[in-house]
């Protein structure tokens, strides 16, 4: 159930906004989708957080599904 989170300064960072700020709102929206599944959920994030934002805006999410067994 592990995931790694990685964007552009764009989607947390503005002239009006402070960095911290910033990150504060994106995780406090990442953690609506810690209960269920992060499937879907950049393109969310990144409307919720930075939709009129006219900067770089990106995010990936890689998740490593904790049903799933080994891998051979």
């Amino acid at each position: 159930g592990d995931v790694l989170m990685m964007f552009t300064d764009g989607l947390v960072e503005s002239p009006e906004r402070d960095i911290s700020e910033g990150m504060d709102r994106l995780t406090g929206e990442a953690d609506r989708y810690v209960s269920s599944t992060f499937a879907g959920a950049a393109w969310h994030l990144i409307e919720a957080v930075a939709k009129d934002v006219n900067d770089d805006r990106a995010l990936l999410l890689i998740c490593r599904d904790s049903d799933a067994g080994p891998t051979l």
